[in-house]
């Protein structure tokens, strides 16, 4: 199957922010930009689905504003509980300065 690039703005504005939640495909999705990085994880924790795109990143780990767990954002891995799920990730494409994103089908809607 295909996977489709969706446009989710320009580059700058993401700079400007840090991140975003954006829904895809029936899925919503947490995009952080880390410096010259822009990466996308599933937007909710995976211990009691608090909301990752509200998080803290420190040293590129995403910090889940509810419990604590903490997620390596790059690969999805739980690097501090209490989660013990690691998350799903997404592709980012840069494009002449706008942000796309391919829809990992497995990940969790």
């Amino acid at each position: 199957m295909t996977q489709i690039a969706h446009s989710i703005g320009s580059l700058d504005a993401l700079r400007a922010t840090g991140s975003q939640l954006v829904e895809l495909e029936d899925k919503m999705i947490a995009v952080f930009c880390l410096g010259e990085r822009v990466l996308a994880i599933e937007e909710r924790c995976s211990h009691r689905a608090g909301p990752l795109s509200e998080g803290k990143v420190v040293d590129g780990r995403v910090v889940c504003p509810w419990h604590g767990s903490e997620f390596e954002i790059s690969t999805g891995d739980v690097k501090n509980g209490p989660a013990k799920r690691c998350l799903k990730t997404h592709t980012v494409e840069i494009r002449q300065g706008e942000v796309f994103i391919k829809v990992n089908p497995e990940a969790p809607t």
